[in-house]
């Protein structure tokens, strides 16, 4: 009944089987795009972290973290977000 838990089952299921790439990686840092209307994001690192993510291949506009229930908005072709320590991000296309 976890929060957190039922928001990282619900972006697994609404993405199974989509193909995954990379889009930002450093030490202990590293952003996914999952397929064209998912972004993952895991920082195990001890410092906030600010990643500029190219947004090619993925949809334009509002997106959900199913962890956090925050949004943000996806536009243009690069787009920079934040993620604090010790964080993961699970953010769903919304519209």
């Amino acid at each position: 009944c976890r929060r957190d838990i039922t928001g990282m089952i619900r972006f697994h299921n609404a993405l199974q089987g989509a193909p995954q790439r990379c889009v930002y990686e450093a030490d202990g840092f590293v952003v996914f795009a999952r397929g064209d209307r998912g972004i993952l994001a895991i920082n195990k690192t001890e410092e906030w972290q600010h990643p500029r993510i190219w947004t090619w291949g993925l949809k334009q506009g509002r997106y959900h973290c199913q962890i956090h229930d925050w949004d943000m908005d996806v536009r243009g072709d690069m787009f920079d977000f934040a993620i604090s320590p010790r964080e993961a991000q699970m953010w769903l296309y919304a519209g």
